[in-house]
């Protein structure tokens, strides 16, 4: 009788931005305005990231820092995704609206990294710098039936015996 070895299967956070500001060159911006930089500060620091990379090359800071996240957590890799410029509806790339560009371009002149946490597919089949037309539904919508692939249910904490009664204080004379 033959046996399959069982791998246990890749736990990969599919939705990861990247954040930049263009410091290191990448053609990336970031538009901060009043309270906005402060809470741009204040979110790089809950991620242990100084507010002072925004003065600097913060794609390269993030990036960085993002490799010790993934590498200290339970993911074994993630999906890297830039952040687009806003468009009409035609198209057009509107670079006078948004907060945020961080192109997806520079990933097809960086040199391959020898460990690759992050892997960019940068020519993806599936972007559209268009907008959606027609009323068909998405491949993904239907799905296919596919066996075994249900979730499993598993308790949120472990179990404990809750608060247990006290004996009630005798009354005094």
């Amino acid at each position: 009788m033959e046996t399959v070895a069982k791998t246990k299967p890749r736990l990969i956070d599919m939705h990861v931005h990247m954040v930049g500001n263009g410091g290191g060159g990448s053609g990336g911006w970031l538009r901060l305005k009043g309270w906005h930089r402060w809470l741009a500060g204040f979110m790089l620091r809950q991620l242990g990231v100084p507010a002072s990379a925004l003065d600097g090359n913060l794609e390269a800071i993030y990036a960085a820092h993002l490799v010790e996240l993934v590498r200290d957590s339970s993911m074994d890799a993630i999906v890297l995704l830039a952040h687009e410029r806003v468009h009409d509806p035609d198209g057009t790339p509107r670079d006078d609206l948004g907060s945020m560009f961080v192109p997806n371009d520079e990933s097809k002149q960086t040199e391959q990294p020898k460990e690759k946490t992050f892997e960019s597919n940068a020519n993806s089949i599936a972007a559209s710098q268009g907008p959606a037309t027609g009323t068909l539904p998405l491949p993904s919508q239907d799905g296919k039936e596919r066996p075994n692939f249900d979730l499993d249910t598993h308790p949120y904490s472990l179990p404990n015996d809750g608060a247990q009664p006290q004996p009630s204080p005798t009354p005094e004379p």
